[in-house]
């Protein structure tokens, strides 16, 4: 009888770990199964509260942001950077609610803004606008240069400087696309111009058809801004006459360089002699011309001559001095 006791209660405790194993095992089953349903399988990609799109794959969402800022990349040769990134979060959703990575970066064409490097255009302290590239900026200046070079130095090779007659700076800045200017709007607002008078004084070998022509005058123009003067009359050196000029929002200045050459006489030597009276003057060896070469600077404005320099004088042949005799008596 107490066999049968001992067989009873070993058969009990048996089934109560028979009936433990099992219901830890539907918990166990449960669980994972609560696990397999609620895990991410997909990754959700929200710009603020609006949710671009929910796609497959953890790297999915940084290549479509990458395809983006390529092709912008591509497009103006430059850097860009997201004004606001988008939140990529780790979620569950059913196929029905993902969307292709296509349609994630179509998305994102759409939805988040970029700024892309470009660069200021900056005259005089002023910003001018906002250009792709310094290239294009040194192609709108080469430009405005080719509107204002006059036509008889436009062939030559005697020009050494050309640019605005300005402050010129460029600035890298982050826009977003929409910002760029138009190169011929800022063409046509640089080159507008308004009358302006100014005072010019004659120089040598001056005359009014002169001056009316470095001014991009007619005479009767001339005429007109300094009454009381004729055709006939006489001009002096150093005179000053009334013109106008055409000035632009920036002005241009362009130095035109060449060389020529002259003669020149030596300095004579003199011998004073205490002998001869002060009347006394002989000439004992002649003297021969030297030649010499000057480099000469012509500044335009704005298309008009303001300026001749002598730049530099090299002597090519120094030549002979006259020595002469004088009296001193």
């Amino acid at each position: 009888m107490k066999r049968n006791k001992n067989i009873y209660k070993n058969l009990g405790r048996r089934t109560q770990q028979q009936n433990l194993l099992i219901i830890v095992s539907v918990v166990a089953a449960i669980i994972v199964g609560i696990f397999l349903v609620t895990r991410p399988n997909a990754y959700e990609v929200k710009l603020g509260e609006e949710v671009l799109g929910i796609v497959k794959g953890e790297s999915v969402p940084e290549e479509a942001l990458e395809v983006v800022a390529a092709t912008l990349r591509d497009k103006y040769k430059t850097d860009v950077r997201m004004i606001m990134e988008p939140e990529i979060t780790p979620v569950r959703a059913s196929k029905k609610k993902q969307v292709t990575a296509d349609y994630l970066i179509s998305q994102i064409k759409k939805n988040v803004e970029y700024e892309i490097r470009m660069v200021e255009f900056i005259v005089d302290g002023q910003s001018q606008g906002i250009f792709k590239s310094k290239a294009e900026i040194d192609e709108l200046i080469q430009r405005i240069i080719d509107n204002n070079m006059p036509e008889e130095i436009k062939d030559t090779n005697h020009i050494v400087e050309a640019k605005l007659d300005a402050q010129v700076d460029y600035k890298d800045v982050y826009v977003k696309e929409d910002k760029l200017s138009d190169p011929e709007e800022v063409y046509n607002k640089l080159t507008k111009t308004r009358e302006e008078g100014e005072v010019y004084t004659l120089e040598s070998g001056d005359n009014l058809s002169i001056v009316a022509s470095k001014n991009n005058m007619s005479i009767e123009e001339l005429l007109k801004l300094n009454p009381g003067m004729a055709e006939s009359t006489v001009l002096q050196i150093g005179q000053e006459l009334n013109v106008k000029i055409n000035k632009p929002e920036v002005s241009i200045k362009i130095v035109e360089e060449y060389k020529k050459e002259e003669e020149f006489m030596p300095e004579p030597i003199i011998t004073e002699d205490a002998d001869k009276f002060a009347s006394y003057r002989r000439t004992i060896e002649p003297g021969k011309k030297g030649r010499k070469e000057i480099t000469i600077n012509n500044i335009y404005i704005d298309g008009i001559l303001k300026e001749t320099i002598n730049k530099e004088i090299d002597i090519i042949d120094k030549g002979e001095s006259e020595k002469i005799v004088v009296g001193i008596k």
